[in-house]
């Protein structure tokens, strides 16, 4: 079963800008003015990230799930679940 790193994404309130941070990828941070921005971003950053700081590879086989938690209720995430899928 492939492994499967978690992102979760926010609206900064201060900046209007998307978010996304990890507890299971060490050192992804990354915005954007869009979602799709900060999935772009994502895509483009976390399989670099994954492979330089945990030693897996795409070949690996790992799944990424994208969940956006709300400012009005921070203790619940939303269900807006992606997986994205990595091309090396």
């Amino acid at each position: 079963m492939p492994r499967t790193f978690h992102v979760e994404l926010r609206r900064c309130e201060e900046t209007n800008v998307f978010v996304a941070t990890s507890p299971d990828i060490p050192g992804l941070v990354v915005e954007a003015e869009t979602v799709g921005g900060v999935m772009d971003a994502i895509k483009e950053c976390a399989p670099h990230l994954i492979e330089d700081n945990l030693g897996l590879e795409s070949d690996d086989g790992y799944a990424i799930n994208v969940g956006y938690v709300s400012a009005a209720t921070p203790a619940v995430s939303r269900s807006m679940s992606v997986e994205i899928p990595l091309v090396a």
